[in-house]
């Protein structure tokens, strides 16, 4: 989760019609999550960022005594893989293939524990 120190806090005005579709089409939802949602949307993360993010919160882990280290080195090394082969299939502009079962059960393994 991110802490609010992550966060930066602005200002911002809609106009009124706008303000009230969004409203009305998000329901109970958050206003300020679905502003986010859209502009993740919109301007998505690169591959790069997301593993140099990924490495630099994995150094800090580990630097860290816990008991959950040798499930945080398979998570990474789960996520690295994945974010390899997008580099790689952008660079070949081939679509990436959904994950293998067995994958999937470890990660749900690992969440577990």
């Amino acid at each position: 989760m991110a802490k609010q120190d992550d966060w930066i806090r602005i200002t911002l005005r809609l106009p009124r019609d706008l303000h009230a579709r969004i409203t009305a089409a998000v329901g109970a939802a958050s206003l300020n999550a679905t502003i986010v949602t859209s502009l993740e949307e919109r301007f998505p993360v690169s591959a790069e960022e997301r593993l140099r993010a990924l490495l630099d919160e994995y150094d800090e882990a580990m630097a860290e005594d816990g008991p959950n280290k040798e499930n945080l080195r398979k998570l990474y090394e789960w996520g690295r893989q994945i974010l390899e082969r997008e580099l790689r299939a952008k660079k070949t502009r081939k679509p990436l293939r959904r994950l293998p079962q067995h994958r999937k059960q470890k990660v749900e393994e690992i969440n577990d524990d």
